[in-house]
């Protein structure tokens, strides 16, 4: 007999919300059903804070069954905001990695399907450099947890300040630099048009879309 995760029993798009644990993870399952979500994003811990108390056999065992009665499928992690793995100061991107695979582990124990990450910021390093330290401590934190399912997503952004991920370039570049069957892209369709890509017509989304295939790869 083979078992589908729930990735795989998805047909069509799927609207839902990001949501708030304030109380319990399962606030957030209760929350998404009372506004008709389909789908939740979640932080697993405060996403401006560095630590966060372990998550309990019990918390997770009341999660699951709340997400596995509701119907909520896939459901999502974002990780916290103050990660930088792309950083050129060693010691903040050695945090910064160690907390992607504290968020990956979270993520897996409750059972979520993807972990939605901000790629990283090069500080005025240049976007080369910071697209490897980004691929290679995503690499290494998706290795330290092998044998999970929860896959990594790098985020598309708008292109603020020194970020990177604002240019289909540079996810293509991540995605082979990182190499690992469980890296993909979240594409962040606020982030895209603001980064300049054009979404205002059904003409307009169709050619964005087709660049996005062409460059980085929709499958």
């Amino acid at each position: 007999m083979v078992t589908k995760s729930p990735k795989q029993l998805i047909k069509g798009p799927r609207l839902g919300a990001h949501m708030s644990i304030a109380g319990s993870f399962t606030h957030a399952v209760d929350m998404g059903l009372k506004v008709g979500c389909e789908t939740i994003q979640i932080f697993t811990k405060s996403n401006q804070q560095w630590g966060a108390p372990a998550i309990t056999p019990d918390q997770a065992g009341a999660f699951k069954r709340a997400v596995a009665d509701s119907g909520l499928a896939p459901c999502f992690a974002h990780a916290a905001y103050i990660l930088n793995i792309g950083s050129p100061d060693p010691k903040l991107a050695k945090i910064s990695e160690g907390a992607l695979r504290v968020e990956l582990e979270r993520a897996e124990t409750l059972g979520l399907a993807y972990v939605v990450l901000h790629p990283g910021a090069h500080k005025e390093t240049g976007e080369e450099d910071c697209l490897k330290r980004i691929a290679e401590g995503a690499r290494r934190a998706l290795d330290k947890t092998a044998g999970a399912h929860v896959e990594l997503l790098f985020e598309t952004m708008a292109g603020q300040g020194s970020t990177v991920g604002h240019r289909f370039e540079h996810l293509a570049t991540l995605l082979e630099l990182t190499g690992h069957a469980r890296a993909g892209i979240c594409f962040d369709t606020c982030h895209v048009f603001a980064a300049g890509y054009d979404l205002r017509t059904p003409e307009a989304y169709q050619k964005t879309m087709q660049e996005f295939d062409r460059i980085v790869g929709a499958d």
